[in-house]
């Protein structure tokens, strides 16, 4: 059975595989509604979120993935995030490094 937060588990455990994404995964926010997954924050490189997106798409359950990941410089800390399902986006806010 593919709960909400098996699902979940099962993204960051793919996710957490990649060595490639290494310590950027704390800059990677998922959310999960029944089968569809936002995917967003910010990663350094153009292949990096390629590469997030891949595996979060592979993931067994995924039935809608929309990528909000953005490429730009690393933002240590993170303060709220305000998601809008309706658009399909997650803005993250209060952003300091």
């Amino acid at each position: 059975m593919n709960t909400k937060n098996n699902l979940l588990m099962r993204i960051q455990e793919a996710l957490a595989k990649e060595m490639r994404l290494g310590t950027l995964l704390h800059n990677l926010y998922i959310l999960v509604n029944d089968g569809a997954v936002i995917l967003a924050g910010s990663v350094p490189l153009q292949s990096l979120k390629v590469l997030a997106r891949n595996i979060v798409s592979s993931v067994a359950g995924v039935e809608l993935l929309i990528d909000d990941v953005k490429v730009a410089p690393i933002q240590s800390h993170r303060v709220g995030v305000q998601i809008d399902w309706a658009k399909g986006s997650m803005t993250l806010t209060g952003s300091y490094q």
